[in-house]
């Protein structure tokens, strides 16, 4: 039995060698392959690493949204595309078309985004969704220039491999190296390396914000950014027909003329459009004109009316940037004019209620947490703040009084703090510490610390706590006395106003990001001014405010609307031509409240004065005027229809009229040929 043991193991022995001598003689041939082959997929791997790491987002809430939400979506749902540079970013709303009209729609725009890319986004919104698609949107801004390299760049970065991707590289592309930075990043920015941030090397962990639907949101106003309402430009209002055309870019033409024949093929209706831009001319508005009318598309231009009246735009408080980009309230305004547009004109359908578009509801619902922010601002009383946020999920409110914050608290306001179990809150007293923090609903802590005394200094109080995600916070509050402080540090950062009143700072768990930070001044009203400035606006003219009783950004409303009201009469009396020319544009400014009118004739004024003009005229008072005479010298000033100056001459010398305010100047025909109006130092009258 042993010596069958041994024999065994000796065959196996013997086998067992016999197979390593195979597996050595193999590997020894293939040994410099599979080192290749390691090497090959090890370079492979770190080309594909630095190629991602390199390319840039650009905007985590821009390009990036835009384009990588576009591939979120499921295919065969979009009906309209927006196409376009920024300014169509940040004008059309897509989750509000939806939530209003039932449209699906999806917003496109990209930095000044050339017309071939445009076109070539067309062309990859019909692959992804050639049975729904009905309508393209198309603002005609980049018909004017060449886009710069940049631009191609983070139009088309973020599309996806695809047929439609090659053919835009292969026609932008103007050799095979270029071609490739497009394909691979790294051959583009390899440069980047000496600017890398930790979001190049995080953003694998980030997820595009599919709620936007491509919309760029931002909620600053030009109103708060500037020191006088007349560095604001004026509308448009009326187009000049006579303006030469303007003669746009070649190939923007090129890429404009591709799309039209890819939309009639495909039986898609191709908007042009021309959001509110400062910049845009007349000319431009008769070049766009132009090519609409010859390829029977709608041109809608909103620089001019009727749009700009329909829309009911309003340049302080509904840009943001050097009127160029639209704010969120000038985007709703947009969007709502669009959506029913697309509707009435476009056929588009309302999806809501079908089962296909479930996943929109979803969207919406996020797209109302991300612009939460607007519905706070516009709440002016602090219960109604407070109630709302206690009743949404994922909301945490951080309140801390600071200085003296209980004077203006009505009863009302105090009994309904008790109601919602803020009952130190509803007792606040005079320069007293107060601080609470509620998560969800539920309050977590609530302190309040009374006033010792103007003979007495104290401490402020102070509490520290963790959020779901472990995420630290540390509130602070001090009365009057007692610190006159107030901080919110949530992960190390300050968010509280630390200004007089009840200080409020609101985190959102599920985006874990602080949405809103306000201070109430209960301390000096008990609510405090609506941040809608569109509806501050309308209240003060429908109340007939008077302007010496406005401070501030209500001043500088009221001043900007006169001024925009005053330039609508002046572009709309110069445009009425005749006999009644003269008589009409003076009185559309005779009793304007806060108006003045100067006039210096020049030259030869007299000989067009009808006898009916000459007759209007004595009717308003000017009787000077009505029988003026041939190269006679003349000045006037009429301030809310009041005449308070009107002379003329005939002598050899200019006529002059000076106060401190201003100083006129005439010289007919015989009398120095000139015309001069200074009002405070600057000079108005075209010489």
């Amino acid at each position: 039995m042993i010596a069958l043991i041994c024999l065994l193991k000796e065959c196996f022995t013997k086998i067992y060698n016999v197979f390593k001598m195979i597996v050595d003689k193999i590997f020894a041939r293939f040994e410099r392959k599979i080192k290749v082959a390691i090497f090959l997929f090890i370079a492979v791997g770190v080309f594909c690493v630095c190629n991602y790491i390199v390319q840039p987002i650009w905007d985590k809430d821009n390009e990036y949204n835009s384009l990588q939400g576009f591939y979120e979506e499921p295919e065969n749902t979009i009906e309209t595309i927006f196409l376009g540079a920024s300014i169509t970013a940040y004008g059309f709303i897509p989750a509000e078309l939806y939530e209003d009209y039932g449209i699906c729609s999806c917003n496109l725009g990209t930095s000044r985004q050339p017309m071939l890319a445009s076109y070539y986004w067309l062309e990859e919104a019909y692959r992804l969704h050639s049975e729904t698609l009905d309508t393209i949107v198309l603002d005609v801004s980049m018909l004017r220039k060449e886009s710069p390299e940049a631009n191609y760049h983070q139009a088309l970065d973020h599309m996806k491999l695809s047929s439609v991707k090659l053919h835009a590289i292969k026609k932008w592309a103007d050799d095979f190296d270029e071609a490739l930075s497009y394909l691979f990043p790294i051959f583009s920015y390899h440069e980047r390396w000496k600017s890398l941030t930790e979001t190049d090397f995080e953003k694998s962990e980030e997820e595009a914000n599919i709620s936007s639907r491509g919309y760029w949101f931002t909620t600053t106003r030009t109103i708060d950014k500037v020191s006088s309402y007349s560095e604001i430009a004026l509308p448009l209002y009326i187009p000049d027909e006579g303006a030469v055309e303007t003669e746009f870019n070649s190939e923007a033409l090129y890429y404009l003329e591709k799309m039209i024949t890819f939309c009639e093929e495909k039986s898609i209706k191709l908007v042009l459009t021309k959001t509110l831009q400062n910049g845009w001319n007349f000319s431009n508005h008769n070049g766009a004109e132009a090519i609409a009318e010859e390829y029977g598309l709608d041109f809608i231009d909103f620089n001019f009316e009727p749009y700009l009246l329909e829309v009911g735009f309003n340049y302080s408080t509904d840009f943001y940037d050097s009127n160029t980009h639209m704010n969120y309230y000038g985007a709703t305004k947009f969007t709502n004019w669009f959506g029913n547009y697309l509707i009435e004109e476009c056929d588009n359908c309302d999806v809501r209620g079908d089962e296909r578009y479930a996943f929109m509801e979803d969207e919406l619902a996020d797209y109302h947490r991300n612009i939460a922010s607007i519905k706070l601002n516009e709440m002016t009383d602090p219960v109604e703040y407070i109630s709302y946020l206690m009743e949404q999920d994922d909301y945490v409110i951080f309140i801390s009084a600071k200085d003296e914050a209980s004077s203006k608290l009505t009863q009302t306001q105090r009994d309904m703090f008790a109601s919602m179990g803020l009952e130190k809150l509803s007792t606040l007293g005079y320069r007293a510490s107060y601080l609470t923090v509620i998560d969800e609903g539920e309050i977590v802590v609530e302190l309040t610390k009374e006033d010792p005394g103007s003979n007495e200094e104290g401490q402020e109080s102070k509490y520290r706590g963790s959020l779901d995600n472990g995420v630290e916070y540390e509130i602070t509050s001090g009365g009057h006395f007692l610190g006159n402080t107030s901080s919110v540090l949530i992960d190390g950062k300050n968010y509280s106003k630390n200004s007089k009143g009840l200080n409020m700072v609101v985190y959102d768990k599920k985006l874990e990001e602080v949405i809103d930070h306000v201070c109430f001044d209960t301390c000096s009203a008990s609510e405090r001014e609506s941040l809608d400035y569109g509806k501050r606006l309308e209240d003060m003219k429908e109340a007939g405010t008077p302007l010496s009783e406005l401070s501030g950004i209500d001043r500088q409303l009221y001043l900007y609307d006169r001024a925009c009201r005053q330039e609508k009469l002046s572009k709309t009396t110069l445009q009425q031509t005749g006999d009644s020319g003269l008589i009409s544009y003076l009185d559309a400014f005779w009793k304007e409240d806060g108006c003045a009118i100067y006039i210096s004739a020049k030259e030869e004024a007299a000989n067009a004065l009808t006898d009916d003009v000459r007759d209007a005229l004595r009717e308003m008072g000017l009787t000077e005027l009505a029988d003026l005479g041939s190269g006679d010298s003349y000045i006037a000033v009429v301030e809310n229809g009041t005449i308070l100056a009107e002379e003329t001459s005939h002598d050899t010398s200019p006529l002059e009229v000076c106060t401190n305010e201003y100083k006129l100047i005439s010289g007919g025909a015989d009398s120095g040929n000139i015309s001069s109006i200074m009002i405070d130092g600057t000079e108005y009258s075209n010489r």
